[in-house]
This record gives C-alpha cells, sequence and structure tokens, in this order.
C-alpha cells in the first residue's frame, strides 16, 4: 500500500469516527426562541375553551427534537411557563404534559429519568410558585425514588405543601421524607405531613403521632389520631382511648372512630388482646342514647375477638332493644357447639322475655347449620 492509499484509509477512518462521535454526543440546547416556536406547534385553542391534540406523527417529531437537547431543552421549557394572569403559555404546558406523557412508555426509561430529573432540578429555585406547582403536578406523572428527595424539599412550602405530599404519596416509600418534615412544620402543612403518614402506614412515625395529639390546634389532634388508627401500632391504644373519651363533638366523633379502625387493624395483624382493650373500653363507657352505636360497635367488637357469648347474652339484659336485637343478630350468626350450649343453659336462668330471645337464637343457629350433629329430640336416650 503506497503513502497516497494509506493517507486515504486515514481521513476516511477520521472522519467515520467524528460522524460517530457527533452522533453520540446531545445535540446543543436550544435557544428561548426556538423553544418557543417548537411549543407554538401545538394546537390553538378551540373556540369552546378545549383543545384538539396534535397529530401524533408530527407531535413526536416535537418532542423528540426537544430531547435531543437534553436536560438544557426540559429547564429552558420550565422557563417559559408563567404564572396564570401574566401571559399565554397554554401551549408550552401542552407541550410539557405531552413530553411526560410521551417519555411515560415502556421504551423510553432513560428519556424518562432524563425528564424526570430536569424538571425535579427546576424545583426549590427562584421560579414563581405557581410555576413549580405545575411542574409538580407533571413530575408525578413519572417520578421514581431519584426524584423524591426535591419533592420532599416542599413539605414546609405553604403554597406546594399540597402537591408535593401527593406526588411523594405516587411515589411511595416516602414516609422517611415525611418523617424528617414533621418537627419544623405548621399549620396545613403539618396537618398534610401527618395524613401522609398515616396513609403510608408508617409505624416508625408513631411516638410523633402521640405527642401530636396533645397538640393546641384541633385539626392537628384529629389527624394525628386518624393516622394513629391507620397505622395499627398497638402503643396508640392508650392514646387514642383517652384522647377520644375526652373530647367532644367532631373530635370525640373522629377519635372514637381512630379507635374503632385501630382495633380492627390489630385484629387483623393477630392482636386480640389489645384490641379486646379498645372494645371493652366502648362498651363500657360509651352509655349515652346518643353513643348507642359506638357502644353496639365495641359489643361486636368483643364477640369477635372473644369468640363467646358471654357479653352478647349479657346485652340481652341492657333494656336497650337495639342493643338487644345487636346482641341477638349477632349471637345467633356465632358458630360454634359452645355458643349452642351457652344458650341452652342461659334458658333455665332466663325470664320469660329472655326465653323468647333465645329460642330465636337457637332457631336461627338450626336453620344455618350449627346444631348438625345433635340427635333429634325423639332420638335421644
Amino acid at each position: 500500500m503506497n503513502s497516497i492509499e494509506l493517507v486515504k484509509r486515514l481521513a476516511v477512518g477520521a472522519a467515520v469516527a467524528a460522524l460517530l462521535i457527533a452522533a453520540a454526543l446531545p445535540c446543543p440546547a436550544a435557544s428561548k426562541e426556538e423553544l418557543a416556536a417548537l411549543a407554538d406547534q401545538m394546537p390553538t385553542a378551540d373556540r369552546d375553551g378545549k383543545y384538539t391534540g396534535p397529530n401524533p406523527a408530527d407531535a413526536q417529531k416535537v418532542y423528540d427534537e426537544i430531547l435531543k437537547g437534553g436536560k438544557e431543552n426540559i429547564v429552558g421549557l420550565v422557563g417559559l411557563v408563567v404564572e396564570p394572569g401574566k401571559g399565554e403559555d397554554y401551549k408550552v404546558r401542552y407541550l410539557l404534559h405531552g413530553l411526560v406523557t410521551y417519555v411515560a412508555r415502556p421504551d423510553a426509561e432513560k428519556d424518562r429519568r432524563m425528564v424526570c430529573e430536569a424538571l425535579a432540578s427546576t424545583l426549590g429555585g427562584a421560579a414563581p410558585k405557581a410555576v413549580q406547582g405545575f411542574v409538580v403536578q407533571e413530575v408525578q406523572c413519572i417520578a421514581d425514588k431519584a426524584a423524591a428527595a426535591a419533592i420532599g424539599k416542599l413539605l414546609l412550602d405553604e403554597e406546594l405543601y399540597d402537591p408535593a405530599a401527593r406526588a411523594l404519596l405516587s411515589i411511595g416509600d416516602t414516609a422517611d421524607l415525611f418523617r424528617q418534615a414533621l418537627p419544623a412544620a405548621k399549620g396545613r402543612n403539618r396537618v398534610a405531613i401527618i395524613q401522609a403518614l398515616g396513609v403510608l402506614r408508617d409505624a416508625r412515625a408513631a411516638a410523633d403521632l402521640k405527642g401530636a395529639c396533645a397538640d393546641a390546634d384541633e385539626s392537628i389532634r384529629t389527624a394525628a389520631r386518624d393516622a394513629l388508627g391507620t397505622i395499627g401500632d398497638a402503643s396508640a391504644v392508650d392514646t387514642l382511648l383517652s384522647g377520644a373519651a375526652g373530647a367532644k363533638g367532631n373530635e370525640r366523633t373522629v377519635g372514637t372512630e381512630a379507635a374503632l379502625v385501630l382495633a380492627k387493624r390489630l385484629v387483623d395483624a393477630g392482636n386480640k388482646k389489645d384490641a379486646e382493650r379498645v372494645y371493652r373500653q366502648l362498651w363500657d363507657t360509651r352509655t349515652a342514647p346518643e353513643e348507642r352505636h359506638v357502644r353496639i360497635a365495641g359489643l361486636l367488637g368483643l364477640a369477635e375477638v372473644r369468640g363467646d357469648m358471654a357479653d352478647l347474652l349479657a346485652a340481652m339484659k341492657t333494656g336497650d332493644p337495639q342493643i338487644r336485637a345487636a346482641a341477638i343478630q349477632c349471637a345467633t350468626a356465632t358458630p360454634g357447639r359452645e355458643a349452642t350450649m351457652k344458650c341452652v343453659d342461659a334458658m333455665e336462668k332466663a325470664a320469660p322475655a329472655d326465653r323468647a330471645a333465645l329460642l330465636a337464637i337457637l332457631g336461627g343457629e338450626r336453620r344455618h347449620g350449627r346444631l348438625e350433629g345433635r340427635p333429634r329430640r325423639d332420638e335421644r336416650p
């Protein structure tokens, strides 16, 4: 090979290498004017205020063009979004939302991560709060745990805490961020964080939530009790029972409901002992007529966790017709030979009115097949 051919081959090789390198490098970011021109390709608003979507193929070309410029283009688009009333930006918002939807497809993981990171980088900065709120809503559609920290910084912001909390709940496994923000949170922010900890059932927050049950703000107290009930931590039994017992009005209602939810969680977890404590106190103490429904809930809970007839038979003697009816209905549905024999034994000492109720229970058991295996009267020795 002569020197001329060698030079030609080297030149061709260098050109190919340059093309490969250029293809691997991201395209330069578009200018503000270029991004605005791309956004202007989005549809104009219809006369009725609705928006007719662009041709999918045309929209994809715009999305791909923006993605070529990487994070800078995404940040640049966010810079074109303005506060409501400060200008017309619906095409830019339309474009950003379409782009987020585009990168959410299964085969676009690399683009999704890039767009998500770029959007998250604009949070907590100098952008107007209304613009950041829009960005959070878009991030929520494609965010993963990697974006959670940037969103979590907004939990203490008085204007952005709500969309931030929604986005973090959508991501999931973000209880640590809510828990970290709780000590410094106040007012509505604190309520939202407490509610989120309940939704996430974060048992590690139980101690802080029990403290919040004594807050001077009723909305915080009720949110904390509701969250503790949802979490289902047994350490909250005394806090919820005492709080509900000492409260009035709506706070008493919410606190009582939280205690009942907690008891149900405990039953589901196999902790019948602590669940019985909740049900027992509600049955023993909620004797006012206006709280009859609470007392009945306690009675039915006791029947479930104890699995016997003792409380139901005692409830039949309260003189309250609604409680008596609930006890009879529950007793009729209580399975097992032991329950049947309890009714039979109670018949011997029962007053005439109670005997009628016991007969109704036994009749219900016969209809439901719970007396099978016992000899008929004409077969008994």
